[in-house]
């Protein structure tokens, strides 16, 4: 749902470890190199536990860290949350939305808090969601002009959607294996069907569901590929249908 999300602006010169304790962040310890081109080192003596670290150059300031940057869909509306654990030089952020991944376009613009050393916590929500699949992503802007992006968080958002059918995660890593949830579906026989854009039978099979939540693994092997599926579930009386998107 959210990444860690670290940029800075390639410094060179020393380079120290410095150690996030929670709150702030420590003084740079260590002795190292920075280098322009090949490997450079740092050295830091002491360190029993593991924890956040970053380099920091006597160069430049600490990098503007985004912990997290999260999207989700609240009724008709999706729901941005992102936090920052410090902050140094950073003008503002923007939201930025997409329909097919590649295109993006501002939908909001919010000022950072320029510099900080502490854990600050963004909201904020789109109350015009893209029927179907859409893309968010989080673009920083430093006072000189300079730009980082985060994640991009994928969204679905059908609001004649049928409640008795979901799938999940959706859109789906090729090679990782999406489920189906059957709801309000108890004790009924239901026959769960996955084909591809050319109607090509991928995946059958006769689910008797024990539950009102049952869930089913399509392509537990992970062997479908990239692109987009249709996802069927049918009972005596009932149809549901819903499209599976794989990247």
């Amino acid at each position: 749902r959210g990444s860690e999300n670290t940029t800075s602006l390639a410094p060179t010169g020393t380079f120290g470890a410095q150690h996030w304790n929670g709150t702030s962040w420590d003084v740079p310890v260590g002795s190292g190199t920075g280098v322009t081109g090949g490997v450079g080192t740092v050295a830091v003596t002491g360190a029993n536990s593991f924890s956040p670290w970053v380099l920091s150059s006597s160069l430049a300031p600490l990098p503007v860290e985004l912990l997290l940057f999260t999207a989700s869909l609240n009724n008709n509306n999706v729901d941005l949350f992102w936090a920052t654990a410090s902050e140094t030089n950073n003008d503002f952020f923007t939201i930025e939305k997409s329909a097919d991944g590649q295109i993006f376009n501002s939908i909001a613009i919010i000022n950072g808090a320029g510099s900080s050393t502490s854990t600050i916590d963004y909201f904020d929500i789109d109350r015009n969601p893209i029927v179907g699949i859409s893309y968010y992503r989080l673009k920083q802007t430093d006072f000189d002009g300079r730009s980082s992006f985060s994640n991009i968080v994928p969204i679905e958002y059908n609001p004649n959607a049928d409640p008795n059918i979901s799938l999940f995660p959706n859109p789906s890593d090729a090679g990782a294996t999406a489920y189906v949830q059957l709801n309000q579906m108890e004790g009924e026989e239901v026959l769960v069907v996955l084909r591809d854009i050319t109607g090509r039978e991928l995946f059958s099979k006769i689910i008797i569901t024990g539950s009102n939540n049952e869930i089913v693994a399509l392509d537990p092997e992970g062997k479908i590929a990239k692109g987009s599926y249709l996802i069927t579930a049918s009972s005596a009386n009932k149809f549901y249908s819903k499209n599976l998107i794989v990247k």
